[in-house]
């Protein structure tokens, strides 16, 4: 005894490819159309390549740790300078790890050059690291003790490895109540 017959088979694939064709466009129309869920921030308007730097959040940043006009002035110009230093170590970083995995990946994989391209590696980050402690030794001497003591505070949550790890940690955009 059949249970269905060719015709009733068709019918409810039919209507099945009916209902998820419905679903599928009325999804797309609801994102079309619906508002942003957050308005166009400095964050991303830093990680847009056509638009130049924008500094911390910018005004809020500066209302925020109170800074004198000259001030500000001082901390944009170091923070670009540094920008401009970190990207291009950031860049050699990137290529020599892509260099490193190619060279895992290859049938034969040089054990010398894996081991210069992990030094290379060890001294770039090291680099950074400078970097990154000079600019802020350059931020100490632009700002006042109790604004610098302010700005650690922050700044420090955010260099911390326990920031970097997901989970129990910590992890991206967790423990905002340092701000």
């Amino acid at each position: 005894m059949k249970l269905f017959s060719n015709i009733q088979i068709w019918i409810w694939v039919l209507a099945t490819l009916l209902v998820v064709n419905m679903a599928v466009t009325g999804s797309i129309l609801w994102h079309q159309h619906k508002k942003p869920d957050f308005p166009s921030s400095p964050r991303t308007q830093r990680m847009m390549p056509e638009r130049k730097y924008i500094p911390m959040g910018s005004q809020k940043w500066k209302e925020e740790m109170d800074f004198t006009t000259e001030q500000w002035k001082k901390l944009e110009a170091g923070l670009s300078d540094f920008f401009k230093i970190s990207q291009s170590i950031l860049q050699k970083l990137n290529e020599n790890q892509n260099a490193l995995f190619e060279e895992i990946n290859n049938q034969t994989p040089d054990l010398q050059l894996l081991d210069s391209l992990a030094d290379e590696l060890g001294y770039l980050h090291a680099q950074l690291r400078k970097e990154s402690a000079r600019h802020l030794l350059s931020v100490k001497a632009i700002t006042t003790p109790e604004q610098y003591e302010k700005m650690s505070k922050i700044i420090g949550h955010w260099m911390s490895p326990m920031h970097l790890r997901p989970g129990l940690y910590g992890g991206h955009r967790r423990n905002r109540e340092f701000r």
